[in-house]
């Protein structure tokens, strides 16, 4: 017997985006509509073509 129901699905705010590789809600670079979370951002960014200015 099922104890609880499944959660309702987000429309607006913070619950409604996941990063699009680890799937969290924290942190999510949206700009451009990339839509990945600061930490997959770092592995992935050289391939994406942005590079790091000091």
């Amino acid at each position: 017997m099922a104890k609880h129901r499944p959660p309702k699905e987000r429309k607006y705010g913070k619950g409604a985006r996941r990063c699009r590789i680890c799937g969290t809600h924290e942190a999510l670079i949206r700009k451009y509509g990339i839509n990945i979370c600061r930490r997959c951002f770092r592995e992935v960014a050289q391939k994406m073509g942005f590079k790091k200015y000091m």
